[in-house]
């Protein structure tokens, strides 16, 4: 049996240039933060920590225990691997959307975010301070998947939408 990636009709051409500008535009928004030194990037995140301790625990981040410290630093580095990429993949998905991908068109979304995830990682080990992780690639998958998974919904919940607007009329 043989399956087509792209059996839908495409979208307008411009909306399809932008879709993928804005995913090219996203990937190098997450390049330039890989780009960072390891000190660079720890001080980012130490800058957010500190406004995020004051705002959940009502604490000066010096006053907070150093495993409390690590730990907040930690969800928050996850947590911002999680969305950078649940955002591209979410782009990804738009962008193959509005090409016309089939449904088994759009699993190259989360292919190519594993495949950029990966190369990210790679590109760490080549900064000062900074290492590559299996980890990190993971939770950068999973980010992918999550952003694809919510834009299949939110193009379910419109059709829907739309058919039952179509009944009414």
């Amino acid at each position: 049996m043989s399956h087509r990636l792209f059996t839908r009709p495409p979208a307008p051409l411009v909306l399809r240039l932008l879709l993928w500008l804005a995913v090219a535009a996203w990937m190098w928004v997450i390049f330039a933060f890989s780009a960072q030194t390891g000190e660079s990037s720890s001080g980012l995140s130490g800058r957010i920590a500190a406004v995020l301790s004051r705002w959940l625990f009502d604490t000066d981040w010096n006053a907070l225990e150093p495993s409390r410290q690590q730990l907040l630093e930690f969800a928050l580095r996850k947590t911002a691997h999680f969305c950078e990429y649940a955002l591209l993949g979410f782009l990804w998905a738009a962008a193959l959307k509005a090409q016309g991908a089939s449904r088994q068109g759009m699993l190259l979304a989360p292919l190519a975010g594993l495949v950029y995830a990966g190369a990210d990682e790679w590109h760490q080990s080549l900064v000062p301070g900074r290492s590559p992780g299996l980890r990190d690639v993971a939770i950068d998958f999973c980010g992918v998947l999550a952003g694809v998974i919510f834009l299949c919904l939110c193009a379910a919940l419109a059709g829907w939408l739309a058919q039952k607007k179509g009944r009414r009329a």
